[in-house]
């Protein structure tokens, strides 16, 4: 329980209770003060409650976020090493043979191009010259 939701616990409470020493000594005034009270109490208790409640998503949010990273920032120190270890693999072979090496990536990017380019079948319509 936050501090916010036991004071406005507390201060429903003397709220309630001023309103029924109010009623019982058939005081209006003291029973509308005690009314009001007993509605702050009421709503500083359910403000307290939200705040609550807000600050434990927040904090479920954030662990998830950071797990997140953890993740992601795994994944990325992964893959960096495979991408060195092909890097240093190929290496040799390039310097061996540049120009099979250059052909190799050329014909790798044409292909990658295509398939990232294909949009299905393209049709021209072309218009009868007017008569």
């Amino acid at each position: 329980m936050s501090e916010k939701e036991v004071m406005g616990g507390l201060q429903q409470g003397f709220g309630r209770a001023e309103r029924r020493a109010g009623e019982a000594l058939d005081d209006p005034g003291l029973q509308a003060r005690g009314g009001v009270n007993q509605l702050k109490g009421g709503a500083r208790k359910a403000v307290g409650k939200a705040q609550t409640k807000l600050d434990d998503f927040a904090g479920q949010v954030a662990d998830r976020v950071s797990k997140v990273g953890e993740q992601t920032r795994a994944v990325y120190d992964r893959t960096s090493k495979q991408a060195r270890e092909v890097a240093q693999r190929v290496e040799p072979l390039v310097h061996e043979r540049p120009y099979s090496s250059l052909g190799v990536a050329l014909a790798a990017g044409v292909l990658i191009g295509l398939l990232l380019n294909s949009r299905g079948p393209k049709v021209i319509y072309v218009k009868p010259p007017p008569t």
